[in-house]
């Protein structure tokens, strides 16, 4: 299974990227963010083979039409701006999708719109981190965290 982490680099998502690492059976796991650097700092600080770097404009909605696809999993740590379009896209394509974004406050949750293949976790910091239970543990009524588990 190859897993696809927008923002890895980023402070929503750098945790998450390290338990993916250290956890997960995932074959690969690609490390999208428009920093370059940091996700290649990233990568180079674990040193696992299965990571990768590509980089990720999140205002490509056809660029992500294209590149979700390939991907059996999309772990959204964009900011709330990007969970409508990610969301969408995942949707669009028949892929899942894990958001750990946070909500705009100021709108509805696009996650409530979206949730047939679009999961989120209430807010913590950070998301699955260290110390946090793993999905299947937390939500073990959800068959799509028990199912990424495996």
């Amino acid at each position: 299974m190859r897993a696809l982490v927008l923002g890895g680099a980023g402070s929503v998502c750098k945790e998450t990227i390290r338990d993916l690492a250290e956890y997960s059976d995932f074959a690969e796991i690609v490390v999208a963010d428009y920093n370059v650097a940091a996700a290649q700092a990233l990568v180079g600080e674990l040193d696992d083979p299965r990571l990768q770097v590509i980089r990720f404009n999140a205002d490509d909605y056809e660029g992500m039409l294209r590149l979700f696809p390939d991907f059996d999993v999309v772990v959204n740590g964009l900011p709330f701006q990007y969970d409508y379009p990610v969301n969408k896209a995942c949707v669009e394509v028949g892929v899942n999708g894990l958001d750990l974004s946070s909500d705009d406050p100021s709108s509805p949750s696009t996650r409530r719109r979206w949730r047939r293949t679009c999961c989120s976790p209430p807010a913590w910091g950070p998301p699955l981190g260290k110390g946090v239970l793993p999905p299947e543990q937390a939500f073990p009524t959800v068959p799509f965290f028990a199912e990424l588990a495996r």
